[in-house]
């Protein structure tokens, strides 16, 4: 919420409102991104406003929900992603993290929103950006559950009777799920949150493990192209698999915010009295 005020205020201290809604009105990808690129984005992506505020980790964490642990994950990539060495998804050392940060920020940024306005017509095939931008939906772009015909099938009173919202912790959940039953479990990108090696991302990957079903998966998104944590999926009985990757430009999807996309599918598991915070251990692995 706070960033997408942020932007919006700049838009009009710049003087760019009119400029914004040029860019949702753009009919080609080529007039959007010739008034992109001349106007939004030296204000948006300016090195100095990277600086100073964006890449702070108060403002981070306050105005776009980035962890310290994520964050990390940022920095650590940057050196990869900048060509200095290969990404290996090891956390850096915090020294070199830090004098990487607002370098890191500003080319996460670039990364995230240049290939938004480069290949998707936001105005009107990305209602993601077009209600930021915006504040509103339009007729022409929107999300799908809003067309006439969705809406009417939504509304209907048995609409979402298979469905279960939990909104408790991810380990709590999983505790109440009858071991060997789930099919998929979408994680977004919650595992960035773990501290880089815990005891508590293990517990909750051997958790997951035993709440899958032989051949479940688990999907999640992360900040990093390939975060630390992947190998501790495949210690816990997980064959990983990355769906997509943000590289050369390309848009992982129409948010592009995050830089890797994975699929773990269980294909070992783990009896249910080997799992617990103080004792999960790959070593009680079955096939």
């Amino acid at each position: 919420r706070y960033a997408v005020k942020l932007f919006r205020y700049m838009a009009t201290l710049f003087g760019n409102s009119s400029e914004v809604r040029k860019v949702l009105k753009a009919k080609t990808l080529i007039e959007q991104r010739e008034i992109y690129r001349s106007s939004i984005r030296p204000m948006l992506l300016s090195r100095i406003l990277s600086s100073v505020l964006i890449s702070q980790p108060r403002f981070l964490w306050a105005a776009l929900g980035v962890p310290k642990n994520q964050l990390a994950i940022i920095e650590s990539d940057y050196p990869s992603i900048s060509g200095d060495s290969s990404s290996d998804g090891k956390i850096l050392d915090k020294k070199v993290r830090e004098q990487n940060r607002g370098k890191a920020v500003w080319q996460y940024m670039v990364d995230t929103l240049d290939p938004v306005v480069e290949q998707t017509l936001i105005g009107q095939d990305n209602h993601y950006y077009q209600v930021c931008m915006a504040g509103t939906y339009t007729p022409q772009c929107h999300p799908e559950y809003l067309d006439e015909r969705s809406h009417k099938k939504l509304s209907r009173k048995d609409a979402f009777e298979g469905l279960r919202i939990h909104t408790d912790e991810i380990e709590e959940v999983v505790n109440r799920i009858r071991p060997g039953t789930l099919t998929v479990a979408v994680v977004m990108d919650s595992m960035d949150w773990f501290d880089p090696g815990s005891q508590a991302a293990a517990t909750q990957i051997a958790k997951l493990n035993s709440a899958l079903k032989l051949g479940g998966r688990v999907m999640l998104r992360s900040a990093g192209k390939k975060p630390w944590y992947i190998d501790e999926f495949e210690k816990w009985g997980f064959v990983a698999k990355r769906e997509g990757v943000r590289e050369n430009g390309g848009c992982i999807d129409r948010v592009n915010m995050y830089a890797s996309c994975w699929t773990l599918t269980k294909t070992k598991g783990i009896p249910v009295e080997a799992v617990s915070r103080e004792t999960a251990s790959p070593e009680a692995l079955e096939i």
